[in-house]
This record gives C-alpha cells, sequence and structure tokens, in this order.
C-alpha cells in the first residue's frame, strides 16, 4: 500500500536499523524512501528523543518545480527529483514544509518544498563523510 503524501508529510530513508531502533511505523512510497505513520513532526520528535536518538534540521529548504498538478504521481516525482539533486547532504529523512500548484500560460505546475533532516543516535550531527558511509551501508544493505 502507498501512502499518500501531504503537506506536513515525513519520509524517511529504508535504514531498518533506525526504523527498528525507534519504532516508527513506516509505509513503501518511492524507491527506497517511505512515509512515517506520525500525526505530526512533533509526535515524531517526541518518539525520537524519547528512545534517547535526535533528530536534526539541516539547514538548507529544497525546492523543486515539476510540471503537473499536485497529483501524487507528480508530488513523488517532485519527491524524488529533491532527493536526486542533493545528494551530497546525505540526510535520511525529509518533512514536506509546502505544496502549491500554479498556472503558466494554462499549464500547471506544482512547487514542492521539503526540509532535510537526518536522524542518528549521537546528540551531534555526524560529519558528511559518516552520514555517507551510513547511507552507503544502508544501500549495500537493500542490496
Amino acid at each position: 500500500m502507498n501512502s499518500q503524501i501531504q503537506l506536513g508529510s515525513i519520509l524517511i530513508e529504508d535504514r531498518p536499523g533506525i526504523v527498528a531502533a525507534l519504532g516508527i511505523e513506516i509505509e513503501p512510497c518511492m524507491q527506497n524512501w517511505s512515509v512515517v505513520r506520525v500525526d505530526s513532526a512533533e509526535a515524531l520528535d517526541q518518539q525520537i528523543r524519547g528512545v534517547g536518538w535526535n533528530w536534526f534540521l539541516m539547514a538548507t529548504e529544497l525546492k523543486v518545480t515539476v510540471f503537473g498538478s499536485a497529483s501524487q504521481m507528480v508530488l513523488r516525482r517532485a519527491l524524488m527529483l529533491i532527493v536526486k539533486n542533493h545528494p551530497t547532504q546525505f540526510f535520511n529523512c525529509l518533512e514536506v514544509t509546502n505544496i502549491s500548484t500554479k498556472k503558466f500560460f494554462g499549464l500547471p505546475y506544482t512547487v514542492v518544498t521539503a526540509n532535510s533532516r537526518h536522524i542518528q543516535s549521537s546528540w551531534r550531527l555526524d560529519d558528511v563523510d559518516r552520514r555517507q558511509k551510513d547511507q552507503r551501508q544502508a544501500e549495500w544493505a537493500r542490496g
């Protein structure tokens, strides 16, 4: 079952160790990403802190524009573009912060904005090299 992407949705990269450690419920969404089944970002933050982990907000706001109305297919395409266009940050979580549909000469387009987030057990954000290593290990584990 595919979960609906909407404003406030939180996606997590499929890393079984994180999901198991946090005890969160997820639903597959796109490729290696799943939607976290949670009421709000605050509720997820409490759950993460409750097991002694941390949820970091990365400084960069990520934004893409795709042609089409805000259907689930268009939203998934936009989020995949966000993930593919920002690989150097090596984040493992996204929070959808804005979805807007507009028209240009009668053609609809959708702008999707998300904040990159990172979940980890340490209280200090890992450096880029460590996050990259963790991402490679997760890719290897997925096969």
